[in-house]
C-alpha cells in the first residue's frame, strides 16, 4: 500500500463525520475536501482503480453527448426555421424545391435527436446509478446539485480557451440555451450558432467525439 493511503486509512471515519457536519453547516468547499480525502488514492492514480472509475467515464461522456446533442437540435431548428421565413419571403423563387426538401431533412433529424436525447438521458441516470456508493459518488452528486456548478471558473476557463462564448460578453452559457430543456445548461459545442456567427464560418460535425470545441480527457488519452 501506498504511505498516504496507509495513513489516511486510520481517520476515514473521522473525514466523514466532518464531512456530513461541513455539508450539514453549507459548507461545500470543506465537504468536498473531506471527501476527497476518503477516495483510496488521489489524482492519476485514482484512475488505475477500474470498478471505481468506468462508471465515472460513462457518466461523464453521457454528459458531453447530451451537450452536443441538445445543441445540434437547436441548431438545426433554427436552420430550418431559416428555410421557412426564406420561403415565406419568396414563395416564387425557383429555390422553394430544393429548401422545403431540405427542411423536410432538417425534420427527419430534429426526430431522430429528440429520441436519442431521451436515450441519452435515461443512460445518464442509468451510469450514475452504476457509481458505487462511497466518496467519489458523494463528490460528484454534490458538485451537481450546485445551481450554477457548469459556471465554475475551471469550465468557464476551458469554454473561452475552445472559441466559445465565455470569451465573449453575450452571456450565452448563463442563460437556458433551450426552452424545451430546461434541466440542461451547459458550455458551447460547435454547435452553437452564436459561436458560428463570431468565428464566421460553420464546423460541420456530426458527433461530439469530433468536436473540437469539447475536451474529452478520455478520448484524448489522458489515462
Amino acid at each position: 500500500m501506498f504511505p498516504s493511503i496507509i495513513l489516511r486509512y486510520p481517520f476515514k471515519p473521522l473525514f466523514r463525520h466532518y464531512e456530513n457536519k461541513s455539508h450539514r453547516e453549507g459548507d461545500m468547499e470543506n465537504a468536498q475536501f473531506c471527501r476527497l480525502l476518503q477516495l483510496p488514492r488521489t489524482g492519476i492514480l485514482l484512475l488505475s482503480k477500474k470498478k471505481l472509475w468506468q462508471p465515472v467515464e460513462r457518466y461523464v461522456q453521457m454528459g458531453f453527448k447530451l451537450r452536443f446533442c441538445i445543441q445540434r437540435e437547436i441548431y438545426l431548428q433554427a436552420k430550418h426555421d431559416m428555410l421557412y421565413e426564406q420561403i415565406n419571403e419568396n414563395p416564387s423563387t425557383g429555390d422553394t424545391s430544393t429548401w422545403v426538401n431540405e427542411m423536410q431533412t432538417y425534420k427527419t433529424e430534429l426526430k431522430s435527436l429528440n429520441e436519442t436525447i431521451c436515450n441519452l438521458e435515461r443512460e445518464t441516470h442509468r451510469c450514475m446509478s452504476t457509481i458505487p456508493d462511497g466518496p467519489l459518488k458523494r463528490m460528484l452528486c454534490a458538485h451537481e446539485e450546485k445551481e450554477h456548478w457548469y459556471l465554475s471558473k475551471f469550465l468557464r476557463e476551458e469554454c473561452t480557451h475552445s472559441g466559445g462564448c465565455c470569451g465573449r460578453d453575450c452571456g450565452c452559457c448563463e442563460k437556458l440555451r433551450n426552452d424545451k430543456r430546461p434541466l440542461h445548461r451547459s458550455h458551447c459545442t460547435s454547435m452553437c450558432l452564436c459561436c458560428e456567427k463570431a468565428r464566421e464560418y460553420p464546423i460541420n460535425v456530426d458527433n461530439y467525439e469530433d468536436d473540437p470545441m469539447i475536451v474529452d480527457v478520455f478520448l484524448r488519452g489522458w489515462r
